[in-house]
């Protein structure tokens, strides 16, 4: 496996979310994973807890600080156990944590879950933080249901760390790679802005699922309690996009296999994926692609034939 490029772990971590029915959240402490582009581009995804009831817990300003918070208590914990541990957060989700060490160096832990094993915990912790906020118990308590797996047996739970101790190797094994090029003292120093990583990855969240109808930069803002240039700023500091052109980049790939792959029109191409102007649409195509939505379809066309 590449450290260069690492599509084989981008693929392996969807394959376990899908396989396991899980849902996965890296933490960095370190602020290591963004000095590798192409290592930041296949985690972004997990960067953030972005499943319904989480969201929705995190919709309460005050909640999602406490949410962040709970780093402190995570580092403590995987500083003395120095291995993985069964925790319960602040909102009633049992989740496993797996520790990244590199040298005995805490450098981040993988959340794995989210797990509804201890009921009458939960529930209090959940009504606890439903009384102390804006949110609805009843809501919150439906999501939790939706959003939490009840098994985890014995050997799940073997599986599972199988699994989840190759990756913490994998990662340590880039965060070896990269204090080649950077002091790995200097690297464990730094002091990493947590909430970059969770507004990134709530976007990114948001926007995988309404591209194709239309993104509403107030509601990404309402999702991270943050402005609007603060989001772009985060956006083009790790994607290398703003918010409008990470959107037109995800619609563009759509267009490229629709293009490819069907007999629909450029007109309307463009309105399967979510433009509302067709020309607007074939202008942000050339830009992105060098070439118009007509001659894409011709070349590949002329490729086919002559493969």
């Amino acid at each position: 496996m590449s450290f260069h490029s690492h599509n084989y772990l981008s693929e392996y971590m969807a394959y376990l979310k899908d396989k396991f029915d899980i849902q996965i959240c890296i933490n960095d402490f370190t602020g290591f994973i963004p000095l590798d582009k192409d290592l930041d581009r296949v985690l972004q995804p997990y960067m953030a807890h972005t499943n319904p009831f989480c969201m929705f817990i995190k919709s309460d300003k005050k909640l999602m600080q406490k949410c962040q918070s709970m780093k402190g208590k995570i580092i403590t914990k995987c500083l003395r156990e120095e291995k993985y541990f069964k925790g319960v957060c602040h909102a009633g989700a049992v989740e496993l944590i797996f520790p990244i060490f590199y040298d005995k160096k805490l450098l981040g832990v993988i959340n794995v879950g989210m797990f509804n094993t201890e009921p009458d915990i939960s529930r209090y912790l959940l009504k606890r933080v439903c009384r102390n906020s804006v949110i609805q118990v009843d809501v919150g308590t439906e999501l939790f249901e939706l959003s939490t797996k009840t098994n985890l047996s014995p050997e799940f739970e073997k599986e599972l760390c199988i699994h989840f101790n190759f990756v913490t190797s994998y990662l340590a094994s880039c965060f070896g790679k990269l204090s080649i090029d950077y002091h790995a003292a200097e690297l464990l120093k730094k002091k990493h802005n947590y909430n970059e990583d969770l507004v990134l990855s709530q976007c990114i969240q948001y926007i995988n699922n309404n591209y194709l109808t239309g993104v509403e930069v107030n509601m990404l803002k309402i999702l991270c309690h943050c402005s609007d240039s603060y989001i772009n700023h985060i956006f083009k500091k790790r994607t290398g996009y703003s918010v409008k052109g990470y959107v037109n980049k995800l619609r563009i790939t759509d267009a490229k296999e629709l293009l490819i792959n069907s007999l629909s029109n450029i007109s309307d191409i463009a309105f399967k994926t979510g433009f509302s102007d067709p020309d607007y649409f074939s202008r942000v195509f050339t830009k992105v692609t060098g070439i118009s939505p007509k001659k894409y379809r011709e070349r590949f066309k002329e490729t086919k034939v002559f493969r």
